[in-house]
């Protein structure tokens, strides 16, 4: 909605004083400036937990505790993708509260308590694809498997499978045919990016 979206670029030019002063300017951020701006206020830590909620399911739509944000972009039919937040799980110390990762050291049944939260909160259709990311280019096909392969990319062509990557200071970049037939997902830090994981 568009009241949501006005929230949201008040927050974001209210974190950096350039957009700030481009705001008063103009009353508005074009789409780039406001993803830039979030992207920077989210790793900083000033924008979690302090977004609006969207009536429309969009922005910053809250669920429970477990927040996430999800693009509004022309997407095929039948595919969702969400990227979430840090509040809202189990975890505690370093990892706190929604961390998903089973390999930074967490206690597993943190991370397991959080994963079931996610597709509960966010109505997942399936169990996502996890994956071992290790900064390389490997693509992984979904078909339905429950192992924890050894990649930074997974597609799918199957309808209620749930692609997923984590990021801290990487980035999710999402691909998907018009159809939405076939769908990928990439785990792309300046290693992968480098060595092409887009790309394969």
């Amino acid at each position: 909605s568009q009241s949501a979206r006005d929230a949201l670029i008040e927050m974001v030019a209210e974190a950096d004083d350039a957009l700030m002063e481009k705001f008063f300017e103009s009353g508005t951020l074009t789409q780039e400036e406001l993803v830039d701006g979030l992207k920077r206020g989210v790793a900083a830590g000033r924008h979690a937990g302090t977004a609006p909620r969207s009536r429309a399911g969009r922005g910053i739509p809250v669920s429970g505790e477990v927040q996430w944000l999800e693009p509004e972009w022309p997407a095929p039919p039948g595919v969702r993708v969400i990227s979430t937040l840090r509040q809202g799980g189990s975890s505690e110390g370093p990892y706190a509260s929604m961390n998903l990762a089973g390999h930074v050291g967490d206690v597993a049944a943190s991370v397991e308590a959080n994963r079931r939260l996610l597709r509960r909160a966010a109505h997942l259709p399936a169990e996502p694809m996890w994956l071992e990311q290790v900064h390389g280019t490997e693509v992984v096909v979904h078909d339905g498997r429950s192992d924890v392969p050894r990649a930074d990319a997974a597609m799918t062509r199957g309808r209620g499978r749930v692609c997923a990557v984590l990021t801290a200071d990487c980035l999710p970049v999402v691909l998907a045919d018009r159809a939405g037939s076939r769908v990928a997902v990439a785990h792309a830090g300046w290693r992968g990016l480098a060595h092409g994981v887009v790309e394969a």
